[in-house]
């Protein structure tokens, strides 16, 4: 991404569930990225039972025959009749329902592509590379753009950039304010590369600031 003139916008790390392609392209959005690249790998499966809970209802049915004895006065009476009636009981009924929720670790970059006037992204020397040059000072190029003035004069990625127009260089912070405050349309590189000093005398673009 580096070489083809993007540069990193933020990133975010999660684990969820499986996630749907346009999610990502909406939080792209959201952040003005152009480009998100979104890596996963499979973590665990959670498993287990939800418990769902449903109305019930009964109805019973009633019937029978129904006698009454009695008097009026002194006249005797006696009869009978029929009956039938429903009843109905509510209550609830639980049904356990099993579930397999698959879980991934996700990694999105967002990124942004620009315009370069030099074309170099410089990187802090490790202390492996201080070691193997005997120096802190410098910055290690970590990657150059494809076309760029820094690409059209053959700088190489891992070449250490010694000066800047012959200013000597602490840090990563250092070379990008010495750059930073440059107007002028050639830059001189002095770079050690397997051991031997080369300059490289790199006609800036001057399209855009960056």
């Amino acid at each position: 991404m580096l070489e083809n003139s993007y540069v990193l916008l933020g990133f975010s790390s999660f684990n969820a569930p499986h996630i749907n392609q346009n999610q990502a392209i909406e939080q792209a959005k959201k952040v003005h990225a152009e480009t998100v690249i979104v890596y996963s790998k499979y973590t665990h499966t959670l498993s287990g039972v939800t418990p769902v809970s449903s109305p019930t209802s009964e109805t019973t049915h009633h019937s029978g025959l129904l006698t009454t004895d009695g008097s009026i006065g002194s006249t005797p009476f006696s009869g009978s009749t029929m009956f039938t009636g429903t009843s109905t009981t509510h209550g609830t009924q639980t049904t356990y329902v099993p579930y397999n929720i698959q879980r991934y670790d996700y990694f999105s970059t967002y990124w942004i592509k620009i315009k370069t006037r030099l074309g170099i992204y410089a990187i802090d020397l490790t202390q492996e590379i201080r070691d193997k040059i005997e120096s802190n000072k410098g910055v290690c190029v970590g990657a150059v753009v494809k076309g760029s003035p820094a690409f059209t004069a053959d700088v190489l990625k891992g070449d250490i950039i010694k000066k800047f127009n012959d200013v000597e260089i602490i840090d990563g912070k250092h070379f990008s304010d010495l750059f930073g405050a440059y107007n002028e349309s050639i830059v001189r590189l002095e770079i050690l590369r397997e051991a031997k000093i080369i300059i490289k005398d790199i006609i800036l673009s001057d399209s855009s600031k960056g």
